[in-house]
């Protein structure tokens, strides 16, 4: 018996893009759908963010590999004695960065979301082995997103794919979206107006799971 039987496109925003979807792969979901830490002060601080995000900026404009671009980041992170919160800011603004010049370029979100995530979701996953750290990056391509032209769609589809390709867990996104930071201002709760289309979804597919769960 399947447990959810609402679609994962049930949650797919009406718009423009919407026929756009993702479409299935081996291992995806799409068959059934911290507190941030504040930088520190110093120059120091801003030169690792300033070199990080330009060089992977750089890196994934030319298709650099993700071993290379892993490679570079950790040596910069060891030279300039980067947090891990550092080290995740800079791979969201940079990812984010890349998004928006490929939509400006002609890249349709959806598909640019999915093909970014495909790619680097090594890059995502690196050293953010709990719930709070993989909160903090939902919350710092959030506060990137808010600056961005097209951040209420893109983080609507970072969100949906990070669910759809098991990058993160159900939790993750529960945590995110009732973090205290991710409705900190107007900017932070405008730009996840799209994504509460996702986690209606998500909390409907979760009880009907649970009653599924009840019945048997």
């Amino acid at each position: 018996t399947e447990i959810y039987t609402l679609s994962l496109h049930d949650a797919l925003p009406i718009s423009s893009e919407a026929s756009d979807t993702p479409s299935s792969y081996g291992g995806s979901r799409s068959g059934s759908f911290a507190t941030t830490m504040s930088d520190e002060d110093g120059s120091k601080t801003d030169y690792f963010h300033h070199e990080a995000t330009s060089s992977i900026f750089d890196r994934m404009q030319t298709g650099t590999a993700i071993q290379d671009i892993n490679v570079e980041l950790m040596g910069s992170r060891l030279s300039h004695n980067a947090s891990d919160h550092q080290v995740r800011k800079a791979v969201a603004v940079s990812m984010m960065k890349h998004i928006q010049h490929e939509v400006d370029a002609g890249a349709t979100v959806p598909s640019v979301s999915k093909d970014v995530l495909s790619k680097y979701r090594g890059l995502v996953k690196r050293g953010q082995d709990s719930t709070a750290d993989q909160v903090d990056f939902l919350l710092q391509v959030q506060r990137d997103l808010t600056h961005r032209n097209d951040g209420e769609q893109i983080m609507y589809w970072i969100v949906y794919n990070l669910y759809d390709m098991e990058v993160f867990e159900e939790e993750v996104f529960q945590n995110w979206w009732v973090h205290e930071e991710s409705v900190s201002d107007d900017a932070m709760r405008k730009v996840r107006v799209l994504s509460g289309r996702f986690m209606e979804w998500l909390d409907q597919a979760e009880s009907e799971s649970e009653d599924e769960e009840g019945d048997d």
